[in-house]
C-alpha cells in the first residue's frame, strides 16, 4: 500500500515493533473465522487506512486479496473533502482493490446536529451498500479508544445498559476487527509500516463533544489512570451483558403482556415498575422507534396508568411519527397514515378481493351457499349487479343504517364497540351502499333487507333459483396479523331485492 516516507524514526523501537504486531495478530485472528467478501469503510484517516493495510497484508500472504474492498463516503462538509476521496481511490487502485465512493446528502439544519446528522447519513449509506452487494460484510475501523469515549460520553448523557454497551464488535452484516486494539498499538503500525493517511483538522474542532473530551478530558484521565481505555472497554462488554439480560427479561414480560393489539394493560400493570419501563423500552426496539430516555419512559408510565379507561391516551414524541394508543385494555402502537379522502368511492362490479389504501376487502362463500366457488361468485356478483349501482365509502354521519327491520340508525358508534373496533380505525370504515341505500358495514353487520335467512329457510329447493350466499370481510391497514372483521350471510339472489 501507498506510505507516507519519512514518518519512520532513524531507529523504530522494539516497543513499536511490539504493538504493529499485536494489531497484526489480532487482524490475523479475525480473518481466521471469515470466509466472506470484506469491505472496509475507508475514510483515509489513520485508523481505517490501518485496518486496509493489516487487511490488505494478511489477505495477500493468503492469496485471498480478491476478497477486498474499500469504501468511501464523501460528506461535503469539509474544504478537503474532494482531495480526501481522491487519496482513497488513489490508495485503492494502488493495491488493486475494488474501490465505491458515495456521497452523503446532510441536512446542515438538523437539530440533533452536524454530528449526527452526518452519522446518520454514512451509516445509511452503508445499509444501502450492503443491500447492494449482500456477500460483503463491512469492517469499520472503530478501537478501544473509540469505544471508551463512547461510554464516556453515554455516561454522561445519563444513558442506560444499552447505550453504556457501546459499540457491537460484530452485528448482522458488520464488524469492527480492531474494537479490542489500543489506539497506541494503531498508532505504532502505522509508524512501523509507513502506512500513508490523511488528517482531518475537524477532528481537533472542540464544538464537537467527542472532540472535546479527547483533546481536553481524555489526557487528564489517562495520566491519573493510565489503564482507563481498557478498563472503560471491558466495562462496556458488562454493560453488554445487562443489556442482553435486560432484553431477555423485557422479551418474556413482553410475551406475558401481550395481546392481540400489542400490549395488555392489566397485564403490565401487574409488574413493577422497573420491568414496566423494560417491556416499554424493548417494544419501541422491536418497533425501530427511537431509543426513549428514563423520563420520557417514567412519564408514559404514568401516564398509562393514570387513564383508566380513557380512550384518548396517546403517547408520542417529536422522534417519531406514530403513537401509541389505548383502546380498552389493549395498548397499540399506531402507524401513521395519510389523512383520509373523506369523499371517496370504488365501484362494486363483483370482484372478490379489493385493496385499497385503508384495507383490503373480501367476499368469499358462506355455510349454505349453493355453488361454493370463487368463479360462481364473481360470475353471479358480476351479472346481479349489472344496471345497479353499488358503491364502497365511507360510513357518513348523515347515513341511515336499517339495523334491523323497520329500525334505522345514524350512528355506527354502539356497532363498532360491539365489535371492539378502535377508535383509530373508525374513519375509514367503508359500507356498501346499493342503488343508494346502505347495504353493509364491512365485516361488521348486514343491513337487515339484505341479510340472507338461514340455511334451512333458504328459498333454493330445486335449483331453479340461483342463490349465493357470501361473507363480507374487511382487513383494515394498522390492525395487527390475524384481525379481521367478517359479517354475514349477504344474499345474491336473482329474485329479490337482496344482493
Amino acid at each position: 500500500m501507498e506510505t507516507e516516507k519519512g514518518n519512520l524514526p532513524a531507529a523504530t523501537d522494539a516497543a513499536k515493533n511490539d504493538a504493529a504486531e499485536r494489531v497484526r495478530k489480532v487482524i490475523a485472528a479475525w480473518l481466521a473465522s471469515s470466509s466472506e467478501e470484506l469491505c472496509v469503510a475507508f475514510s483515509g484517516g489513520i485508523d481505517s487506512s490501518v485496518l486496509l493495510h493489516a487487511l490488505h497484508t494478511a489477505l495477500a500472504e493468503r492469496g485471498e486479496l480478491k476478497r477486498l474492498s474499500a469504501l468511501h463516503v464523501h460528506h461535503g462538509l469539509q474544504a478537503n473533502a474532494d482531495h480526501w476521496r481522491a487519496h482513497c481511490a488513489r490508495v485503492a487502485s494502488a493495491v488493486g482493490i475494488t474501490f465505491y465512493a458515495y456521497e452523503a446528502r446532510i441536512d446542515r439544519n438538523d437539530s440533533r446536529g452536524i454530528e449526527a446528522a452526518a452519522r446518520e447519513a454514512r451509516y445509511a449509506i452503508f445499509k444501502s451498500h450492503l443491500n447492494a452487494y449482500a456477500q460483503q460484510r463491512l469492517l469499520i475501523a472503530h478501537h478501544a479508544r473509540d469505544q471508551a469515549e463512547s461510554v464516556l460520553l453515554q455516561l454522561l448523557r445519563g444513558a442506560g445498559p444499552s447505550g453504556l454497551s457501546g459499540m457491537a464488535d460484530e452485528s448482522a452484516k458488520w464488524s469492527r476487527p480492531l474494537l479490542d486494539a489500543a489506539k497506541a498499538d494503531i498508532d505504532a503500525y502505522q509508524i512501523v509500516h509507513q502506512v500513508a493517511h490523511i488528517t482531518d483538522d475537524s477532528n481537533t474542532d472542540t464544538h464537537f463533544a467527542r472532540n472535546r473530551l479527547r483533546a481536553r478530558v481524555w489526557p487528564a484521565l489517562v495520566a491519573n489512570f493510565p489503564a482507563a481505555e481498557a478498563t472503560l472497554a471491558r466495562a462496556a462488554r458488562w454493560q453488554q451483558e445487562a443489556s442482553t439480560l435486560a432484553d431477555a427479561l423485557a422479551e418474556l414480560d413482553f410475551a406475558a403482556c401481550k395481546s392481540l393489539w400489542g400490549v395488555s394493560i392489566s397485564k403490565w400493570a401487574q409488574l413493577n415498575s422497573t420491568r414496566r419501563r423494560n417491556v416499554l423500552r424493548y417494544w419501541c426496539s422491536r418497533l425501530a422507534l427511537p431509543a426513549q430516555g428514563s423520563a420520557r419512559l417514567c412519564e408514559w408510565e404514568r401516564q398509562i396508568e393514570s387513564s383508566g379507561t380513557d380512550n384518548s391516551l396517546a403517547l408520542s414524541h417529536r422522534s417519531f411519527v406514530g403513537c401509541f394508543r389505548r383502546y380498552r385494555d389493549h395498548l397499540c402502537y399506531v402507524a401513521p397514515v395519510e389523512t383520509p379522502d373523506l369523499q371517496w368511492r370504488c365501484e362494486w362490479r363483483g370482484e372478490t378481493r379489493l385493496a385499497w389504501p385503508h384495507g383490503v376487502f373480501v367476499a368469499l362463500p358462506r355455510e349454505g351457499a349453493t355453488t361454493p366457488s370463487k368463479v360462481n361468485i364473481v360470475s353471479q356478483i358480476s351479472q346481479i349487479l349489472l344496471g345497479r349501482n353499488a358503491i364502497f365509502r365511507y360510513w357518513r354521519s348523515t347515513d341511515l343504517f336499517e339495523s334491523s327491520p323497520n329500525i334505522k340508525v345514524n350512528s355506527l358508534k354502539k356497532l363498532f364497540q360491539e365489535h371492539a373496533v378502535p377508535i383509530w380505525l373508525r374513519a375509514t370504515w367503508p359500507v356498501l351502499e346499493l342503488d343508494g341505500e346502505i347495504a353493509a358495514v364491512l365485516g361488521l353487520k348486514i343491513a337487515s333487507g339484505f341479510r340472507a335467512p338461514p340455511a334451512a329457510d333458504s328459498r333454493v329447493s330445486d335449483g331453479a333459483n340461483h342463490d349465493e350466499r357470501i361473507a363480507l370481510r374487511w382487513i383494515p391497514h394498522g390492525a395487527p396479523d390475524g384481525v379481521v372483521y367478517e359479517c354475514g350471510p349477504f344474499l345474491i339472489a336473482r329474485e329479490t331485492r337482496s344482493i
